[in-house]
């Protein structure tokens, strides 16, 4: 499995940087101050001393150990995730034609998601083409996507796992007493400090035809994934493989198993799967 991310990106780091334009990783590394070692890449300063910390090289930014060593595929001591080549960067990606921009690192559970620009456009667009039929909803603390109609608009083991806790999560879109059947729900935790994700529905990833509904299933899964991480590529492609494929990754109902930024466990459902998801902290 190749988790290099060499395709060129945006970046943005509060506070430090804007708009750098992103070269592969490997190419940083090939030029001074970089040394290749028996242990990986170090950094030197221009002093000859070991670079300590974050440092910005070619657009990308790493982070370097006291002896100036980058450190890779591990969440840095502040929380953020560095990938394969040790580089750290914002993702971006049009799903549906709209923008989507994952967080610096990992969002902890608590935050707002009908203040949400992106998820709440795609809510809007979903309903502007399924009407009440395919509708995703959004209230702060969760996101429900719901098929109607056909005789679909039963209870189902997903819809009442879910409405057990907090029920006064409504917005304009729909209320938790709404009858349809939830395809796929991401909701809140907070005693727990973790996310879970409940899955009834097939995924295609493959599916690029805006007249399937399969193209809309799989955008809003995507979606869900821009919500809480900062590596929402790999999230995605760690639950799809778990959820209907070979599970690559070994996700499982005893033990955390880190993707990207995220730990996740694995709790099946009747006809449905429940990922938890948490941060990922430094060693994880």
């Amino acid at each position: 499995m190749n988790r290099k991310q060499t395709a060129f990106r945006n970046i943005i780091l509060t506070g430090i940087t804007a708009g750098f334009l992103l070269c592969p990783a490997m190419s940083a590394h090939a030029a001074s101050p970089w040394v290749f070692q028996e242990d990986g890449w170090h950094y030197y300063m221009e002093n000859g001393q070991p670079g300590i910390g974050w440092v910005e090289s070619n657009g990308f930014f790493y982070y370097l150990l006291p002896d100036g060593k980058s450190i890779t595929d591990t969440i840095t001591p502040d929380g953020y995730y560095v990938n394969a080549d040790g580089a750290w960067y914002r993702r971006q990606e049009e799903i549906l034609g709209i923008s989507f921009t994952s967080f610096d690192r990992f969002l902890p559970v608590g935050g707002e998601w009908d203040k949400s620009p992106s998820i709440l456009l795609l809510s809007e667009k979903y309903r502007q083409i399924f009407g009440q039929t395919r509708r995703i909803r959004v209230a702060k603390d969760r996101i429900e996507y719901i098929v109607s109609g056909d005789g679909s608009a039963k209870s189902s083991s997903l819809g009442s796992s879910m409405f057990t806790g907090n029920q006064n999560t409504a917005n304009k879109n729909g209320s938790a007493s709404d009858t349809g059947t939830p395809l796929a729900v991401l909701y809140q935790e907070p005693g727990q400090g973790r996310y879970c994700l409940e899955l009834k529905m097939k995924l295609h990833p493959k599916s690029t035809d805006e007249k399937q509904t399969a193209t809309y299933d799989y955008a809003l899964f995507k979606a869900l994934m821009y919500q809480i991480s900062s590596t929402p590529d790999i999230l995605e492609e760690a639950l799809l493989d778990a959820w209907q494929g070979e599970n690559r990754w070994q996700i499982n109902r005893q033990d955390w198993v880190r993707a990207g930024d995220a730990m996740i466990l694995y709790a099946p459902g009747k006809e449905a799967g429940r990922f938890f998801i948490r941060p990922a902290a430094e060693g994880d």
